[in-house]
């Protein structure tokens, strides 16, 4: 009831629809801004983590471009012996080598160099025994990036032809 100078004059009924309209455009704006905001954020983790795989690829390949190993193999004494030399920029850590055994069957594994081979100096692999001298052998050096040993295999040397010291 409505009253005016002390009479009743009417009754004033709500537009309860219109209220209703109100609190949904409240609330579908909130949830726009809100998803928007939780959409930038997601946006921007992930350009971070791309532009950081990107910078590191990248440096990685430019790092593995400066890395060459050099060297030679021979037979002294029924054993066969490979020196290596780093004629790159970085030292290598490691070697990883792919060979053949004398019953034909490939084997592969692991050197780690200690110490480290250091830009232009040599070192003497002696673990490569069960390789066949006949066959080629695939040295591929490590270098270390950051706390991982990375492999270049741009800088890999196939040895081949091994002859008598």
């Amino acid at each position: 009831m409505i009253f005016a100078n002390g009479k009743e004059v009417g009754v004033l009924i709500i537009n309860k629809k219109g209220a209703s309209e109100l609190i949904s455009y409240v609330l579908i704006i909130g949830l726009s801004i809100t998803l928007a905001i939780v959409v930038g954020m997601w946006s921007k983790g992930e350009s971070k983590r791309v532009v950081d795989t990107t910078v590191k690829e990248s440096e990685i390949e430019t790092r593995c471009a400066e890395v060459h190993l050099g060297g030679f193999g021979c037979i002294r004494n029924g054993n066969l012996e490979i020196n290596v030399k780093n004629r790159g920029s970085f030292s290598i850590v490691g070697i990883r080598y792919i060979c053949t055994k004398s019953d034909g069957n490939d084997i592969s594994g692991k050197i780690d160099l200690d110490p480290v081979l250091k830009p232009g100096e040599e070192q003497s692999l002696n673990n490569l025994n069960n390789c066949d001298s006949n066959k080629e052998i695939i040295l591929t050096p490590f270098i270390t990036f950051g706390d991982n040993n990375i492999i270049c295999p741009e800088g890999e040397k196939i040895i081949e032809s091994i002859q008598e010291c």
